[in-house]
């Protein structure tokens, strides 16, 4: 698939978001406790796909290391959706989240200082858009009004 498209459909997937969080303090048309439920499980969704596509990326090399990195996701993806369903703290789910997805970009950085990853991978899609969920993920955290 052409880099360029690959990259478009990435930053398309912070428009949920960008309804989400509009919703939450704007629009005030969905209950704010679905929304954030909302942002965790569309959250958890990119979170186990990004391990997901790692784990067939790294899996190559047969090293145990990558195919735990590939792996964990789906593990801590479970758990959080199970916290979630048992109505744990959403904001203490939310930093979870943030921290579990810059713990995976920071292995994600070292797969890329091993020359496992494509700098451009990195540089202009990993890291901004984490970044940017990251943000996006805090700012309920911040501003509890769910």
């Amino acid at each position: 698939m052409n880099r360029i498209l690959q990259f478009t459909i990435s930053y398309l997937g912070l428009l949920p978001y960008i309804y989400f969080l509009s919703d939450l303090y704007i629009f005030k048309l969905i209950d704010s406790n679905i929304i954030i439920n909302l942002i965790i499980f569309n959250t958890i969704i990119i979170y186990t796909f990004i391990g997901a596509i790692h784990w067939q990326w790294l899996q190559k090399d047969e090293s145990t290391i990558y195919t735990i990195h590939g792996f964990i996701p789906s593990l801590v993806s479970f758990f959080i959706t199970i916290m979630t369903l048992l109505e744990f703290d959403k904001g203490y789910l939310l930093v979870f989240l943030i921290i579990f997805l810059l713990i995976q970009l920071m292995l994600d950085f070292l797969c890329y200082l091993n020359n496992k990853l494509d700098y451009k991978v990195m540089y202009f899609l990993r890291i901004p858009i984490t970044t940017s969920l990251c943000v996006i993920l805090i700012i309920p955290v911040l501003f509890n009004n769910y």
